[in-house]
């Protein structure tokens, strides 16, 4: 009840955030609604019949119905006001706060927890259902208000009509409340069972269309795996429907046999039964109290039904608010990275274990390094070596399991995040390139001059593979607007860190699918676009045609760096880098690489 009670708070304290009229509004239109129900129903009725059989004037009881046909047409016009333009509007707005505060703090989410299985599910629950409830909270705490006001001014007919009436129109509410409570419980366990799934299906449905599988789903028989994973879903999906939906379906036909049914028959039995013994109706009165009657149960079961629907929509409500609740981790963080004096990055005794890892099985081990303002560093290794697991401890997308990585001399973590983002620049294997404008694709630190844009997409030479520069840079990469090949959207993504200006740049890849010999002039074009800015370039690469380029090759092995130094040294010291420099070199004899 507790938490029932602090979700419906947070409900309104997000519905005056957003607006703060809404609940107001929302309260005022039901109190009409039910006022003018309650009235029709009961009042206006028997004022008319009683009129009529007291012999009260026609003109009195015509201005009595022009008066109420005028309140009537008003309040449809509010009515309609309410329901076809500001509750649509209203739930947009709520929509697009409660949306933007769950990808906020899916974004802050650390990113190992981040990409675990059971962070997807709630992610998708929460992205899925909170917005829908705190909509159905809204109204929800509307509608109770109004039933409470309609149920006084029925309570107060009955009692001046027939106060036994009272304990028949009840009766068969409370038992259908209870039923209704179970039902609603079933109902939120279900939606918890089924989310996974729903997620698990649309992964493989969206495989489909998604841009990045579109080559490999056409030249595999990977589809068959997808089709199985939907299908899988499919069927455990309707297994749960079948399991829980059999108790709810048995649940809902009590409470509406229970509820609805009796409420029903029960004032009409009652009516008669007190008329046959003795107790003498007008007819105004007769249809009053028999409408009192079935007003009272109906509103009754409105407001328990409701109060339902309250308290489940608590619950989705509570899971957004424990996903926005869970720790960031805020301690006291520095604001500020000063580089106006350069910079120093020092790894120290570094170490990273991957979760569900052996104990002494770890991707990184012992590792002390300094990197320093304007060098350009080459890491290189096998498959596994580490390299990754360096560069993402360095930009603090994981933290070290023992050791540290400090910047300036204090503790990467200790940094804001946003602060890291605008210093180091990352292009990573995987990059995206997003269904947006090529200005959104390259100002990916915040706006960017069209100039400054075109000279980044001119660096990484890609401006004269695209038609008037000055007209594509504002046009969408998709279909019906730019379209790029995988070789240009490669470059596309390299003008990123050309064009925003970070501090460190970091190529974990990005041109492996490309050739040593285009890889070389690829990452030429980047060390010239990078010199102007004075930025520290570090870029990972299994292929070693550009390591001649750079000041310094640092060479990982199981975990560590078992080499440092620059191309001529490390081939004298004739070690693990000379040997794979070779290697790879007698597969491009006769060429320069």
């Amino acid at each position: 009840m507790k938490k029932s009670v602090v979700s419906i708070k947070a409900m309104l304290k997000i519905a005056f955030y957003i607006e703060k009229k809404s609940v107001i509004i929302c309260v005022v239109y039901n109190l009409i609604k039910q006022l003018m129900n309650v009235f029709y129903g009961v009042y206006f009725i028997r004022m008319i019949l009683a009129g009529l059989e007291t012999k009260q004037s026609f003109v009195h009881i015509l201005v009595i119905i022009l008066f109420m046909f005028v309140i009537n047409v008003l309040f449809g016009r509010f009515d309609q006001y309410y329901k076809n333009i500001y509750l649509p509007i209203f739930k947009l707005k709520v929509d697009s706060y409660i949306n933007e505060e769950i990808m906020r703090k899916a974004n802050s989410i650390p990113y190992e927890e981040a990409t675990s299985s059971s962070e997807l599910d709630k992610y998708n629950r929460v992205i899925k259902n909170s917005s829908k409830m705190v909509m159905q909270a809204y109204q929800s705490f509307g509608l109770v208000c109004g039933l409470i006001e309609a149920f006084v001014m029925v309570l107060f007919y009955i009692i001046n009509v027939d106060v036994f009436a009272i304990v028949l129109s009840g009766f068969p509410l409370l038992y259908s409340f209870f039923l209704a409570e179970k039902s609603a419980e079933l109902e939120y366990d279900l939606n918890k069972k089924v989310s996974s799934l729903t997620r698990k299906k649309e992964y493989a449905r969206r495989v489909y269309y998604l841009r990045d599988y579109t080559a490999e789903m056409r030249t595999t028989k990977i589809d068959r795996i997808m089709r199985e994973i939907y299908q899988e879903g499919f069927r455990r999906t309707v297994d749960a429907y079948k399991k829980d939906g059999k108790k709810i379906t048995l649940i809902a036909f009590f409470e509406l046999l229970l509820g609805d049914a009796v409420s029903m028959v029960l004032p009409l039995v009652y009516v008669i039964i007190r008329m046959l013994c003795g107790t003498r109706y007008l007819m105004g009165d007769f249809i009053g109290i028999t409408q009192a009657i079935t007003i009272f149960s109906s509103d009754v079961e409105w407001l328990l039904d409701t109060a339902l629907e309250l308290k489940t929509a608590s619950l989705y409500i509570s899971d957004y608010m424990d996903y926005l609740a869970r720790e960031e981790h805020q301690a006291e963080k520095v604001k500020k990275i000063d580089v106006t004096k350069g910079f120093h990055i020092a790894f120290e005794h570094a170490q990273y274990r991957y979760p569900g890892a052996p104990e002494d099985v770890l991707a990184l081990a012992d590792v002390s390094v300094d990197i320093r303002n304007g060098e350009k560093i080459a890491i290189v290794g096998e498959n596994g070596a580490g390299k990754t697991t360096f560069v993402s401890l360095l930009v603090n997308l994981i933290s070290c399991s023992s050791g540290r990585v400090l910047l300036n001399g204090i503790d990467i973590n200790a940094y804001e995040r946003g602060e890291l983002k605008s210093f180091f620049g990352v292009v990573c294997q995987d990059y995206q390139i997003y269904p947006v404008s090529v200005r959104d694709n390259v100002s990916i630190n915040g706006p960017i001059a069209d100039a400054d844009i075109i000279d980044a997409i001119q660096k990484v030479g890609l401006a004269d593979r695209i038609n008037d520069i000055n007209i594509a840079i504002g046009k969408e990469i998709n279909d019906k607007g730019l379209v790029l090949s995988g070789g240009e959207r490669q470059r596309l993504a390299l003008a990123r860190v050309a064009a925003n200006k970070f501090s460190v740049v970091i190529l974990d890849e990005p041109t492996s699918a490309l050739d040593a010999l285009t890889e070389k002039n690829i990452n030429q074009l980047i060390l010239n676009a990078l010199r102007d800015i004075g930025s520290t370039l570090i870029f990972i690469s299994h292929k070693l045609s550009t390591t001649k380029l750079v000041d310094r090759i640092l060479v990982f092995d199981n975990g560590r760096i078992v080499e440092d130094g620059n191309h001529e040294e490390l081939m004298k010291q004739g070690g693990l880098y000379s040997k794979m420099y070779q290697a790879q070199s007698n597969m491009y004899k006769g060429k320069s690489v």
